[in-house]
């Protein structure tokens, strides 16, 4: 990415913007990484968390081989992102036997059998408490857990709602919702309140619906892809994402995409947007909106490259009365995400 001159100076005027020092020290780590794909950067970010700080402390300053528990996508992720880390093999009892990246894969029977006494990396997203349990059954102790797939959810459980300065929602846009998770997040932190569900995947439909039916949380779905216009694009699977489900914008697409200021019902709290790069597109077709109700913004920034500072200049536009904060969700370089908040 080449910033010209004129960029400099539009970049320098949306850091003055923020308004904490740590938004300010996000917003530069979060630039020079976009620009130099370092990952230093990315952990200064991270390290802006005390909770994510002092686990990468614990993992980083690990000087012996250490065992990951898990062969999958985050593991791949882990590799390239900590390659720092020695490995000494994968426990996945699916797969023993085999090797991942040329290491061997032993099951946890195996592991423990052969009496290694080493610190245990545990990555599944979704099982992580009961293989925390099982290792502790079997008398390894807790120094020797290193639970990253914990320290993940922990963040993604405050993600969106964790700054003071948002206070009452009761009109809540989740673009880009997936399984729904985020408006239950809504729902626990603002009692009564209406969430309007963005989600172009038709599979996950259902699954939201029985969530949040079970949950008695007042809702209505909007089968589409956030955009600025009404319009088509056609869907794929992103790789290194097991939940994304991304976009191209196409004429002969089969997914629907709409815009924010056409379907506006009432008045909107706040927006939360993680659509997997068609944040800007998306915002511009709520310029209405934000410029009518000046909702509480959450928008991912991470996506693409020029996001860090494009998009705050965009809502800028739209009412410069917002102030601009930063926060980073994540032990890997996904889930920064820019507030726009009037106070």
């Amino acid at each position: 990415m080449k910033i010209e001159q004129k960029g400099l100076d539009k970049i320098k005027k949306i850091y003055n913007l923020f308004a904490d020092n740590k938004s300010k020290y996000i917003f530069k780590n979060r630039l020079m990484f976009n620009l130099f794909d370092e990952n230093e950067y990315i952990r200064n970010i991270i390290k802006t968390n005390r909770v994510a700080a002092d686990f990468l402390d614990k993992l980083l300053n690990e000087n012996d081989p250490v065992v990951v528990w898990g062969v999958g996508i985050r593991a791949h992720k882990f590799r390239l992102f900590y390659p720092e880390v020695e490995v000494m093999c994968y426990i996945d009892s699916n797969k023993h036997g085999e090797t991942y990246n040329g290491i061997e894969i032993i099951s946890f029977e195996e592991y423990l059998n052969r009496g290694l006494n080493t610190k245990i990396v545990i990555l599944p997203r979704f099982s992580h408490k009961e293989i925390e349990h099982e290792i502790k059954q079997a008398g390894i102790k807790e120094h020797n857990i290193l639970n990253f797939a914990k320290i993940m959810d922990y963040l993604y459980e405050v993600q969106y709602f964790d700054l003071p300065q948002i206070k009452e929602v009761k009109y809540f846009i989740d673009g880009g919702a997936y399984d729904g998770a985020d408006t239950l997040k809504f729902a626990k932190n603002f009692r009564g309140g209406v969430s309007q569900i963005w989600e172009p995947n038709k599979c996950m439909i259902e699954h939201i619906t029985k969530k949040l039916e079970n949950q008695q949380v007042a809702y209505e779905i909007i089968n589409a892809g956030m955009s600025n216009e009404e319009s088509f694009a056609l869907s794929y699977d992103k790789k290194d994402e097991q939940s994304a489900f991304s976009l191209q914008a196409a004429l002969n697409g089969n997914i629907k995409l709409d815009y924010i200021d056409n379907h506006m019902k009432e008045k909107v709290s706040m927006i939360k947007m993680d659509i997997e790069g068609f944040e800007y597109r998306a915002l511009v077709g709520a310029k209405q909106t934000i410029s009518l109700f000046q909702p509480y913004l959450a928008i991912c920034v991470y996506h693409k490259q020029e996001d860090i500072w494009k998009i705050p200049e965009l809502i800028y536009s739209i009412c410069p009365r917002y102030k601009f904060y930063l926060r980073h969700y994540s032990l890997f370089p996904n889930e920064t995400v820019l507030y726009a908040i009037i106070s």
